[in-house]
């Protein structure tokens, strides 16, 4: 017995000859299926009956022919560019800094704002330690704990970083009450690598 004539409709699917789609095809996409089988040429449909019946293997009634994998190209995510302007997120600034002659700040992913006068006391002794955010374009931060400066309280102050480089940013006051802070932390500022 001769298998039933398979048609690959460009690999993303198969129609066998006399056999109705499955449910989800729109009945007027199988009747304009159907009506271009009709049509091709006798010759053709002999020919891929031939094909069909001698190269095609004979799969079990419950098993419903397998798919050719296609390769998956690989797909490299594009390398970001920077873009010089105002921060608005904290990816943008996490990371150690530096204030040449002044001393050292450190945004961390967790919200975390320090300063230090050495590097070395960032992580055992920072003389400010803050939370910070963004609103848009502000970057609000809150003392949480001072050791050894003056306290400055609960309140948010807010700032702008203006991106310079990759590498180097300015810190704004925008409006803070606490004039020691905002002396100490306005400024340009290198990353420490």
């Amino acid at each position: 017995m001769i298998s039933p004539l398979l048609l690959a409709t460009r690999g993303e699917g198969a129609l066998v000859a006399g056999a109705r789609l499955p449910p989800s095809v729109h009945p007027a996409v199988e009747a304009n299926m159907t009506a271009h089988i009709r049509q091709l040429p006798a010759a053709l449909l002999a020919r891929a009956m031939v094909l069909s019946a001698s190269c095609a293997p004979q799969l079990p009634a419950t098993q419903p022919p397998t798919a050719t994998s296609k390769p998956v190209p690989t797909v490299v995510p594009p390398t970001p560019t920077f873009v010089a302007g105002l921060a608005n997120s904290p990816e943008q600034i996490l990371g150690t800094w530096e204030c040449p002659g002044w001393g050292f700040m450190r945004f961390a992913a967790e919200g975390t704002f320090t300063q230090a006068d050495k590097r070395q006391k960032l992580d055992t002794q920072p003389f400010a330690v803050h939370k910070f955010w963004f609103t848009r374009t502000q970057l609000l931060i809150a003392q949480v704990s001072v050791h050894g400066v003056p306290s400055c309280g609960p309140a948010p102050a807010i700032y702008q970083v203006q991106l310079l480089t990759p590498d180097s940013l300015l810190m704004i006051v925008v409006k803070d009450a606490c004039d020691p802070r905002a002396k100490e932390t306005e400024g340009e500022y290198t990353r420490v690598k």
